[in-house]
């Protein structure tokens, strides 16, 4: 009887720390822009989701062919951004992050642009 005791206290203490680990490995997600030059069209938006999307960790991805960007946010410990890149270059895409300095400058450009007097 004793032993039984001691045996399932023993699974109860390992089954603790086991679940404690796992909860401790909280993955990081991490959102960022691509710049997609080579981008045209429905078509290209289609097979970009449709391939993308669904790459190991990757949770969200948007595309806008107006800037020619794709935003994705991905678990940074299931897949890498050169990963990504590398996704991007089999479906025949360049793909280049967008540092934030560059996304902000191309954002207060979109803005000047749609002024009537910039026009």
């Amino acid at each position: 009887m004793n032993k039984l005791v001691i045996i399932g206290v023993l699974l109860f203490g390992i089954a603790g720390v086991v679940l404690a680990q796992k909860n401790n490995t909280k993955s990081e997600n991490v959102t960022t822009v691509f710049d997609v030059q080579t981008m045209h069209g429905d078509h290209c938006k289609q097979r970009i989701e449709g391939n993308i999307a669904f790459e190991k960790g990757v949770k969200d991805l948007q595309v806008d062919l107006k800037k020619n960007t794709v935003t994705v946010t991905y678990e940074l410990q299931k897949i890498s951004e050169k990963q990504l890149i590398d996704a991007f270059k089999k479906l025949g895409y360049t793909a280049t992050p967008v540092t934030p300095k560059e996304k902000k400058a191309a954002t207060a450009k979109d803005e000047k642009s749609d002024h009537a007097c910039c026009k």
